[in-house]
């Protein structure tokens, strides 16, 4: 019977532990949350070099195994190698790699479904 009534008294949360609550838990009731604001600079990133058409070509740049990056062209090689330099370069890296899978799939449906 005690054993009943302790757990009726026990609150059971079905919340998954966030950082903010976790913080919570942690700091006294009495501290303020203090929001700071990192401003991002206004340079652009890395240029893409290359032209439209060369740019949005199908490739399979999504697909990319180390066995075959020597096999794309040169304006890819690059964005690879240094996707892990800054977050500018990480950017390109993943605006490529969305190009490549958007536009591949695109030539796909193009030769399956218009040109077959």
């Amino acid at each position: 019977m005690l054993f009943l009534c302790l757990m009726m008294r026990m609150r059971e949360s079905h919340e998954r532990p966030t950082p903010k609550n976790l913080l919570e838990q942690m700091l006294p009731a009495d501290t303020f949350d203090v929001i700071r604001r990192i401003p991002r600079s206004d340079e652009p990133g890395p240029d893409a070099k290359g032209d439209l058409k060369l740019l949005h070509a199908p490739c399979e740049f999504d697909l990319i195994r180390y066995t075959s990056i020597n096999h794309y062209p040169i304006y890819c090689l690059p964005v690879y190698t240094n996707r892990h330099v800054n977050e500018d370069w990480y950017r390109l890296y993943r605006t490529y790699d969305t190009e490549g899978f958007v536009f591949g799939q695109f030539y796909e449906r193009l030769q399956r479904y218009e040109l077959d």
